[in-house]
């Protein structure tokens, strides 16, 4: 009876390893595939010496929009 409990604890434990592993692989060929700056996410940084693009085409300055709207 022991070793009927002991194949099917080794069958569940092995098919939990097994897709652990696999998730692991899968992982790990994602990670090494793709560009690393993809993967840290560079590409969704805005470059913060840009210019804002703004359609408008005014700039407020923090004064003139504290005496527009005030506290």
């Amino acid at each position: 009876m022991a070793s009927v409990f002991a194949r099917k604890t080794h069958k569940w434990i092995a098919l939990i390893v097994v897709i652990q592993a696999t998730i692991w692989l899968i992982s790990g060929a994602y990670f090494t595939i793709l560009d690393i700056d993809y993967i840290h996410g560079d590409h969704l940084i805005r470059n913060i010496d840009e210019p804002i693009n703004n359609d408008v085409g005014i700039l407020y300055s923090f004064a003139a929009v504290l005496e527009r709207y005030p506290l």
